[in-house]
């Protein structure tokens, strides 16, 4: 918080904190370090929110619910899931970590409507991570083979985490 002359206080100008927090800066905005929060430069939701999630060489890869083992009931944009592969094989099944710590970016309706973090009555049917480019080719492929199975990560709200494919494991073997 800053002190300013009444006299740079217009209309427009942003002055309690409650009327600035939870939202977004508009896309193409910015506002400069120190400078006065305008209402016209924030908004409360934002259509490429999920975008604005990623890091360098990531993308939001879309998981339909219809499609993998997941429990929807506890997720929230932000949060981090791994993703485990089982492959039925002649033997026996064979199971292990496929990617771990991915982010999710976004929670989508039947309809592919954005679900808000204070929606509770909206059916999640798809779930959008933030993976790594080069690891997209493995996971349509273990859709394929198998089936992926979602769970929450062993550090489901940490910062700045970046998902990773599980290349140790005997299960990546199925993939190659």
């Amino acid at each position: 918080e800053l002190l300013v002359p009444k006299e740079y206080l217009t209309d427009d100008v942003l002055i309690r904190k409650e009327e600035i927090l939870d939202k977004y800066v508009k896309l193409s905005y910015s506002i400069p370090k120190g400078s006065l929060f305008y209402k016209g430069a924030l908004e409360t939701d934002i259509v490429d929110k999920s975008f604005n999630l990623l890091m360098d060489n990531q993308i939001n890869y879309d998981i339909y619910v219809s499609e993998v083992k997941i429990n929807t009931g506890n997720l929230l944009v932000n949060m981090y899931v791994d993703l485990y592969l089982t492959i039925n094989t002649n033997d026996k099944p064979v199971s292990d970590l496929l990617i771990q710590d991915c982010r999710i970016t976004g929670l989508y309706d039947p309809n592919g409507k954005n679900i808000n973090d204070y929606d509770h009555d909206s059916r999640v049917s798809i779930v959008s991570i933030a993976i790594d480019k080069q690891d997209v080719p493995y996971l349509n492929k273990a859709l394929l083979v198998g089936n992926i199975s979602v769970t929450a990560s062993n550090n489901p709200y940490a910062t700045n985490l970046r998902s990773s494919l599980n290349t140790s494991s005997n299960i990546f073997t199925y993939l190659e």
